[in-house]
């Protein structure tokens, strides 16, 4: 079994707004840093999470997931710092991504069809793209600088998808490619 999930990267100038913007979370949350727990330098935007997969559920998915190829690039844009479920209670800290013509939730929307497909099942929930920083492991952690820092409105393109494994090791979670499709 693999632990799998379909991405895509960030521009490399988004990926250094995203890295100075959790440094600087981290920076002002020192004294709750235990109890955050922070993703590593694999920063991407999730279009599906597969979980745990067999190798037959993998090799469909990769067969499935070549037909989006040509489906046409699109361009994001990092937006704002945030929480799920709120700011109140936060549980996962985020930066959205600016889908102003809906195009990431029109693609996780056609990632989801050949997942399901492959008898793996989904989430029902509206597609919200964002970029995880951090996970907070307690519940009543206040997290200082969600509503202070400022996250530069970085424009990138996004021209390539691709299907993941994830393997959990303890200095953080290492992603291999392993197929990539061309948008």
């Amino acid at each position: 079994m693999e632990r799998l999930f379909v991405a895509f990267k960030l521009s490399d100038e988004a990926r250094r707004e995203v890295e100075r913007v959790q440094r600087e979370l981290e920076r002002l949350n020192l004294s709750t840093s235990t109890r955050i727990k922070w993703t590593g330098g694999e920063h991407h935007l999730t279009l599906a999470f597969l979980g745990d997969c067999d190798e037959t559920q993998k090799l469909c998915v990769q067969e499935n997931l070549g037909a989006l190829s040509g489906a046409g690039a699109f361009s994001l844009t990092l937006g704002q710092l945030d929480a799920f479920p709120n700011m109140r209670a936060p549980r996962v800290l985020v930066i959205h991504c600016d889908d102003e013509k809906g195009s990431a939730a029109s693609l996780a929307n056609r990632v989801r069809e050949p997942v399901i497909a492959c008898g793996i099942p989904q989430e029902n929930r509206a597609f919200k793209p964002h970029v995880t920083l951090g996970r907070v492991r307690q519940s009543g952690v206040r997290v200082q600088g969600l509503d202070t820092i400022t996250v530069e409105p970085v424009k990138f393109e996004v021209n390539e998808i691709g299907l993941y494994a994830s393997e959990l090791l303890p200095d953080g979670p290492k992603h291999t490619a392993l197929l990539r499709v061309s948008l």
